[in-house]
């Protein structure tokens, strides 16, 4: 093992073995029928087989992340991206990593009905604490709730960054896990 990774050299030597094995895989295969996920039949090269993750069904982990701007200061519904793109619905439609600000003369948003739920990193970026207030409804008969619950994802631990808003109204009262009540 010393004489294949002992030096610079050695790398570079094991990983040029790496390539022209690779590159006698493409000569091999030319274009030529290939069997991916379980019976799908993919025709296609070696480009396709070696340089494409999507011909491996591998998570868009090389995908940027997208910023979604809410629209709306209603509760729920909405369509995001969209004209009415609610803070629940970015949150639903955003991958983890995603960003999610706000547009421009949204000043408060009441939530009615229920807790944010987050289970996957990400950065919810509003304009100023003294210009958004994300709140829970004061109107009678509006339940009990906290304004965010952060919940790990399938993941194992999850990085949610929230800053430039005000939390206000909320209620963690009985309820596990990372809160956010306001």
């Amino acid at each position: 093992m010393r004489f294949l990774f002992g030096s610079r050299v050695s790398i570079v030597i094991f990983f040029g073995l790496i390539l022209g094995a690779l590159l006698a895989v493409q000569a091999a295969l030319g274009d030529s029928k290939l069997i991916f996920n379980g019976g799908d039949t993919q025709t296609d090269s070696f480009n396709s087989l070696f340089l494409q993750p999507s011909v491996w069904n591998l998570p868009d982990l090389m995908a940027p992340a997208a910023t979604i701007t809410v629209t709306s200061g209603a509760d729920a519904g909405g369509t995001c991206p969209g004209a009415s793109c609610t803070l629940r619905q970015a949150i639903a439609t955003a991958s983890s990593g995603d960003t999610i600000n706000f547009a421009g003369g949204l000043t408060t948003i009441t939530l009615t009905s229920d807790e944010l739920l987050i289970n996957k990193d990400l950065t919810i970026t509003g304009p100023g604490a003294s210009v958004l207030t994300v709140q829970r409804s004061t109107v009678g008969g509006t339940p009990q709730f906290r304004i965010f619950r952060l919940i790990d994802g399938a993941a194992g631990s999850t990085s949610i960054a929230i800053s430039g808003l005000t939390i206000s109204n909320g209620n963690a009262v009985g309820s596990p896990g990372g809160s956010v009540g306001g």
